[in-house]
């Protein structure tokens, strides 16, 4: 894969020291991609990351849709979720 373009590393970046997180994917080594979890709050801003990761072929172009979830107390949350192409971190 070629190397990352430089705003889409630093978008990649951004969501691995904020709300994102570095999942194993496969078997073997470098075999990882970035994911994404945001609350349905902050919709606007996970759909501006997934269509930039989208254009430059980092993410698959299914639409992401809401998933639900309780916390402790028994609240419901939802949120969205993606998964960037994997190994793309790795270059």
């Amino acid at each position: 894969m070629p190397e990352l373009p430089s705003h889409i590393r630093d978008i990649i970046y951004g969501i691995c020291i904020t709300d994102g997180f570095v999942e194993h994917y496969g078997p073997g080594i470098g075999n990882a991609r970035v994911v994404l979890k945001q609350s349905l709050t902050h919709a606007p801003y996970f759909f501006y990351v997934y269509f930039k990761l989208l254009f430059w072929g980092y993410t698959s172009s299914t639409v992401p849709v809401p998933h639900r979830t309780k916390d402790s107390k028994g609240n419901e949350h939802w949120y969205l979720r993606l998964r960037t192409s994997r190994g793309v971190i790795w270059n």
